[in-house]
C-alpha cells in the first residue's frame, strides 16, 4: 500500500493536481496500524512496527514535495495498542528501526525498486537480523529512522467517524491518507468520517484513500485515481482515488 500511495503522489504531481511549487509538511495518516505478520504465513518475523508514517515521509522528501526537515506527522487511531506502541517510539529517545521484507513473487520493476530504495531519504540503511523461517525464501533489509523523524511525530487517539478535530485555520493539514480504513464502515458512517477528514485540510490540502467514497462530502471534490500494479499476478494491485478541498 506505501509503494501505490508514493505512485499516487507522484502521478498527482504530474498531471497538476498538486502543483509544482506545493510544499507539504503537515500530514495525517488515519489508521497507521502495526505490521508485524507474514500475511501468507501467518507467522511473526519481527517486533510490531507501523510503516505507514515513515514511508509517508520518506515518498513525500523523495517525490521533493516536502522539506528536507522533518514533516509534522499526526496519526489517528482507536486502537490503544498502535497509539501506545506509537507513543512509546517516540518517548524512548532513539533511532525506530523498520524491517522490510519482499516475498519471493514476480515484482513489477517499480515495486522492486521502490522497496529497495524506501526509507533512505529520511533514514539510514543498517544490517538487520534476517529469521531462518524466511531466509531464503524473501529479500529483506531495515533501516534505521532518526530521532528527529519521530519527534514530529504526533499520536492522536481518535474516532474518525464520530469524532471531529478543530484545528485552526493556520494548522489545518496538507494532506490525509486513509488506506484500508473506509471500506469497513457502511454509507453513512464513510460519510461522516469523509467530512471529518475534510475538516482536517487546508483549502487545497489532499484525502488519498483505496476506497471510492460513495458520498462525496461538499468540501471535497474527486481529483482522479491511480492504478498501481505491484505484480504479474493477475489482479496484485491497488488503486488510489485523490479528493482535493477546493481552494
Amino acid at each position: 500500500m506505501n509503494f501505490a500511495i508514493s505512485e499516487a503522489l507522484a502521478a498527482l504531481r504530474s498531471r497538476g493536481v498538486i502543483p509544482a511549487d506545493t510544499t507539504i509538511g503537515r500530514v495525517a495518516v488515519v489508521g497507521p496500524g502495526l505490521d508485524n505478520v507474514d500475511k501468507d504465513e501467518g507467522f511473526d518475523h519481527y517486533p510490531p512496527q507501523s510503516l505507514q508514517p515513515f514511508a509517508l515521509v520518506d515518498a513525500l522528501v523523495r517525490l521533493q514535495l516536502a522539506p528536507r526537515s522533518p514533516v509534522d506527522v499526526f496519526t489517528l487511531d482507536v486502537n490503544p495498542r498502535v497509539n501506545a506502541h506509537l507513543r512509546a517510539a517516540r518517548a524512548v529517545g532513539r533511532p525506530y528501526l523498520l524491517h522490510l521484507v519482499a516475498h519471493d513473487r514476480p515484482w513489477t520493476a517499480a515495486a522492486k525498486s521502490y522497496w529497495v530504495a524506501m526509507g533512505r531519504a529520511i533514514g539510514t540503511d543498517v544490517t538487520g537480523p534476517t529469521p531462518k523461517i524466511i531466509s531464503g525464501a524473501s529479500d529483506s533489509r531495515a533501516v534505521r529512522i532518526p530521532v528527529n523523524v519521530l519527534r514530529h511525530l504526533t499520536v492522536l487517539d481518535s474516532n474518525i467517524v464520530c469524532e471531529r478535530l478543530d484545528l485552526p485555520e493556520s494548522a489545518r493539514l496538507d494532506l490525509v491518507v486513509a488506506t484500508n480504513v473506509l471500506l469497513y464502515y457502511d454509507a453513512v458512517e464513510q460519510a461522516l468520517a469523509a467530512a471529518n477528514l475534510a475538516h482536517l485540510l487546508r483549502p487545497g490540502g489532499l484525502l488519498l484513500t483505496n476506497t471510492r467514497l460513495t458520498a462525496v462530502p461538499p468540501d471535497l471534490e474527486p481529483s482522479g485515481d491511480t492504478l498501481t500494479v505491484f505484480s504479474d499476478r493477475p489482479g496484485d494491485g491497488e488503486i488510489v482515488y485523490a479528493y482535493r478541498r477546493p481552494r
